[in-house]
């Protein structure tokens, strides 16, 4: 079990706004230098403990059948703890998809990069970020995950 982190609102907004500078790392792994460096001006941690995700969530075809199923039951169960005031913040989300499942995001969600990089950055926009609490159920690569969970609970 480790604490939870999420990312300050001004982390957001910055990644937010750059997502069109950093579509190597949006779209392949070899980018990985163009997050922000981990400070305390970044991100913070929480009481909450859970258990971490990273490198948990199948991303990929199994079978010709998506693990959205197992994924969820997963997310779920390893954050069970949190509520929905606080699994519809944008910030918590944020560093989950940025920091902690950023393969699985690309991986399942992302897929080959559009020739058009305005398409290829609304796309990685809208998995790697929660704009609203509709696109928290809906969108985003590993929220939605935990309120389809929720909602089977």
């Amino acid at each position: 079990m480790t604490a939870l982190r999420y990312l300050t609102a001004r982390t957001v907004e910055d990644l937010r706004g750059s997502v069109g500078e950093r579509l190597d790392w949006y779209y392949g792994p070899d980018g990985a230098d163009s997050l922000p460096r981990l400070t305390a001006d970044t991100h913070r941690e929480t009481r909450i403990e859970a258990e971490p995700l990273a490198g948990r969530l199948a991303g990929r075809l199994e079978r010709g059948r998506r693990r959205d199923a197992a994924n969820a039951l997963l997310v779920y169960g390893a954050l069970r703890t949190l509520t929905p005031q606080q699994a519809a913040d944008e910030r918590f989300w944020a560093w989950v998809s940025h920091y902690e499942c950023a393969d699985y995001v690309r991986d399942r969600w992302l897929g080959e990069r559009p020739a058009d990089a305005g398409a290829a950055a609304r796309r990685a926009a809208n998995h790697f970020f929660v704009r609203d609490i509709r696109a928290a159920v809906r969108d985003h690569g590993v929220s939605r995950l935990w309120w389809l969970g929720r909602i089977a609970h």
